[in-house]
This record gives structure tokens, sequence and C-alpha cells, in this order.
């Protein structure tokens, strides 16, 4: 696949109904999620929404992106937690979260602690 720019991605995510993310020029669809995963997300969700009332924070679980822009790459969390009134501008990717989450399965797992999480630990 040639190298797409983030700004033909964010057009092309738009039309798509298929989960993908956005890694440096480079479109990677991702797996639909097992039982185990989707019961662990919504736990997660049920836990921490009640905690957020009152204040300015959004919960989002599973299908909003992570912009890292210094990385250009759009990621997908399992759950995101966002309190930066800037991140309201933009109804399709977040910039400035406050939580990420991710839920391991063997699938992923290498990816998500190694080049995946990598990309986010070094904004964070």
């Amino acid at each position: 696949m040639s190298y797409l720019r983030a700004a033909d991605y964010l057009g092309f995510k738009k039309l798509s109904s298929i989960k993908h993310e956005y890694i440096n020029g480079r479109i990677d669809l991702m797996a639909g999620e097992s039982d185990a995963h989707g019961t662990i997300v919504a736990n997660l969700t049920a836990l921490l929404r009640p905690l957020l009332r009152g204040t300015s924070c959004y919960l989002y679980p599973s299908d909003m992106k992570v912009q890292i822009d210094s990385r250009n790459c759009y990621y997908s969390s399992d759950v995101l937690e966002m309190c930066d009134s800037l991140d309201r501008a933009n109804t399709y990717f977040r910039q400035y979260p406050k939580i990420i989450v991710e839920v391991l399965s063997e699938s992923t797992a290498a990816f998500d602690r190694g080049d995946g999480t990598g990309h986010l630990k070094w904004e964070t």
C-alpha cells in the first residue's frame, strides 16, 4: 500500500464503517473484539463513568481515535478519558487524553505493550 496523508485518512475514516488505525501513512485494519474483551471494556466504562459526573470530562469506549501528531498516528483505544476543552472541536479524534486504557489480548499484547503504547507513552 502506498503512503496516505493524514488528511486523506480522516476523509476515509468518515466514510468507513470498518475499524482501523492510521500509523505513519499506513492504514491497519483492526479485528473485531471478543466477548471477553467487550465485557471488560463495558465494565471499565461502567466503573469510570460515575466518577466523571459533575466534571468537564468525557469517557469514550472503543471507537474514538487518539491523534499523536508528532508520530503521524491515529490509534484506537479501548477506553479514553478526555477533559481538555480543546478536544471538543473535532468529532473524529482526540489529542489531549487524560487516561488511555488498553485491554490486552493474546493477539494484540505485543503491539499494545510495545510499538502501540510506546507511541502513547512517549507523548504523555
